[in-house]
């Protein structure tokens, strides 16, 4: 072990990585689940569980396909057979990164796992020795003191985080000032429209899925067993005559602009959607393999997907993979300039658009 150790050291200084003190760091340490459980995962995990790490990562789980011929035990973790169990860590948000240790292991290997857990939505790493070996990589780090690429990773971190927070918060205060008497209206014409609360809040699925409490003016006659599981439908009897304009508007989010300012939402991201939603009565989730990459980022009250003909109701398979698509382009392609856009289009465009007005959704 103390040779792989030295081996993984010496690589470390050989391409000059230091780990640079960083403003940026989560506020607790990275929660990380390792794949491969061989002499360089085990020099990994003892720098990881030293004192000079600890306080940076957690180690959380440890995964091997090797069946018998995997360790029980490494760094006072069980290893884990099989990769079954790393695609729910990551789904339940018990991770943050997953690092692919297996140093020496062929391209191709290494592309056959990326592909089973690369719609997780979680950053993934693997050794800087497959730099040159035609992986899309986004971004070089240190993780542990050790050199690694990041091959699928959330955007939004350093100076790209931060300003996307501010950009977030000063277009929410901006907002609620402009639409603080609209609101107000509306709240009151729903009260007097139909009996039940003028705002609601909804479970959806934000960073990391998790769960968040979403607001929203109610524009459906009120029933508190509705988990909006199913999604409104043209000429849907639950919608109100209030509501109906609320909706065709976009006026009925106008509320999550206060999650935005609570950190829950971005101004502009993929639209958060309820747990377990169903699409042709199958779990969006299952039924198109990208969709859990949508949860890299913060929702948003309006996206790329919104402008580009995806407003209303999600009820058929094709509409759902265009609508995971134009959201995983937005975040693997997303600049300032691309959310002036968006923002742009949004309110000049999106609030004119006919078949927006037609649209329950």
């Amino acid at each position: 072990m103390a040779s792989a150790e030295t081996s993984l050291h010496a690589l470390a200084d050989k391409h000059g990585a230091k780990r640079p003190p960083s403003p940026f760091r989560l506020p607790r340490p990275m929660r990380v689940a390792l794949v491969g459980a061989g002499l360089p995962a085990a020099a990994l995990i003892e720098f990881l569980q030293s004192d000079d790490a600890r306080d940076d990562y957690t180690v959380v789980a440890i995964f091997d396909e090797r069946g018998d011929r995997r360790p029980p035990v490494l760094g006072a973790k069980p290893v884990e057979k099989g990769l079954s169990g790393l695609r729910d860590l990551a789904e339940a948000g018990k991770i943050d990164a997953i690092l692919l240790t297996l140093y020496g292991a062929s391209s191709a290997r290494m592309f056959e796992i990326i592909e089973r857990i690369g719609t997780t939505a979680v950053d993934i790493y693997l050794p800087r020795e497959h730099k040159d070996k035609h992986f899309s990589w986004t971004s070089y780090h240190l993780i542990g003191g050790l050199p690694f690429l990041c091959i699928k990773g959330r955007p939004f971190r350093g100076f790209a985080g931060v300003f996307k927070r501010i950009e977030d918060y000063t277009l929410a205060v901006l907002a609620l000032t402009l639409i603080g008497p609209i609101l107000l209206l509306a709240m009151l014409a729903i009260r007097l429209d139909s009996p039940g609360p003028a705002l609601i809040h909804q479970r959806r699925i934000g960073l990391g899925g998790k769960l968040f409490s979403m607001l929203k003016l109610r524009s459906m006659h009120f029933d508190p067993d509705d988990d909006g599981r199913i999604g409104a439908i043209a000429d849907d009897p639950r919608i109100t005559r209030v509501g109906a304009f609320l909706r065709a508007t976009s006026i009925d989010e106008l509320p999550q602009v206060l999650n935005v300012l609570r950190g829950d939402m971005s101004m502009i991201g993929p639209r958060p959607h309820v747990p377990n939603m169903l699409v042709e009565n199958t779990v969006y989730g299952v039924s198109v393999g990208e969709y859990v990459a949508r949860h890299r980022v913060r929702p948003g009250i309006t996206g790329w997907a919104q402008v580009n003909g995806m407003r209303g109701g999600i009820h058929d398979i094709e509409k759902a993979r265009r609508g995971a698509q134009l959201d995983i382009y937005y975040i693997e392609n997303w600049t300032p300039w691309l959310d002036i856009k968006i923002l742009w289009r949004t309110i000049f465009g999106g609030l004119r658009d006919p078949s927006a007005l037609r649209s329950p959704g």
